[in-house]
């Protein structure tokens, strides 16, 4: 199947996980209240902990003197300082991602670009060097590096990505593989590491252990067999369906995949 669909689909997944949409809200702003600041764009960076700062940068960059710049002090000054919380300097700037993103190509275009590159290609550069072949498989090395980050929390608060394949990789001498039994065997010891990370969050992450629902998808997944994303996916459905990949988990609602 051409990589375009499959790239569409694994990302509308993991936005519904992340978000309950399948397509990408770019005009996103709220403070949520967990101690991480506002959360805004497309995948709800959060100006706690400066990712989000990277967002904000890159549509300066690509349209210098644009109003949304005058924030770029105070989002640099949270994220130096020890405060997530903090909304010192960014009066008015959920409403300025909202006017941005609704008004700006090259504000939405920012927020692509950058899950391009800090969580697409990565991820699927990394899935390439364990040797996984299937979408399902891609699939989860993309919505893990999105949920959890490819690193450790400071303090081991949550587990990162690469922690969670090195449990993998130890468990039973597992190895993922090159399609086949072995990597499908692989897959399904990595969401038991996975859920372990999740359950085990702590500090502002805490909120992951009620993220197991996605496991739970992806098992479901993989009972049906959907090992290739080659059709549609509905998720939230108890009848079967033809041509279309069908998942009764019901947390997320009813969502299809196109």
């Amino acid at each position: 199947m051409a990589s375009a669909t499959f790239k569409r689909r694994a990302q509308q997944l993991a936005n519904i996980f992340e978000n309950g949409e399948t397509e990408f809200n770019y005009g996103f702003a709220r403070r949520l209240g967990d101690g991480r600041g506002v959360a805004f764009g497309c995948l709800r960076w959060r100006t706690g902990f400066g990712d989000g700062l990277g967002i904000v940068r890159r549509y300066v960059a690509a349209k210098p003197g644009v109003a949304m710049g005058r924030y770029l002090p105070a989002l640099e000054a949270i994220k130096r300082g020890r405060d997530p919380d903090s909304l010192v300097g960014l009066e008015g700037f959920e409403a300025a991602v909202s006017h941005a993103a609704s008004r700006d190509p090259v504000f939405r275009m920012a927020q692509r670009e950058e899950v391009d590159e800090l969580y697409w290609s990565p991820s699927q550069s990394r899935a390439r060097s364990l040797g996984l072949r299937y979408d399902l498989s891609k699939s989860l090395i993309y919505d893990t590096w999105v949920h959890h980050g490819p690193e450790d929390k400071p303090g081991r608060a949550a587990l990162g990505m690469e922690t969670i394949i090195e449990m993998t990789n130890s468990c039973k001498r597992l190895q993922p593989g090159n399609g086949g039994r072995a990597e499908r065997d692989w897959v399904l010891a990595f969401l038991d590491s996975r859920q372990y990370a999740m359950a085990t969050a702590e500090g502002v992450w805490r909120s992951w252990r009620s993220s197991t629902p996605r496991i739970n998808v992806y098992r479901q997944l993989i009972t049906a067999g959907a090992w290739n994303f080659d059709r549609p996916i509905v998720l939230g459905s108890s009848q079967s369906l033809s041509n279309m990949w069908v998942v009764s988990e019901s947390s997320f609602g009813r969502h299809t995949i196109t």
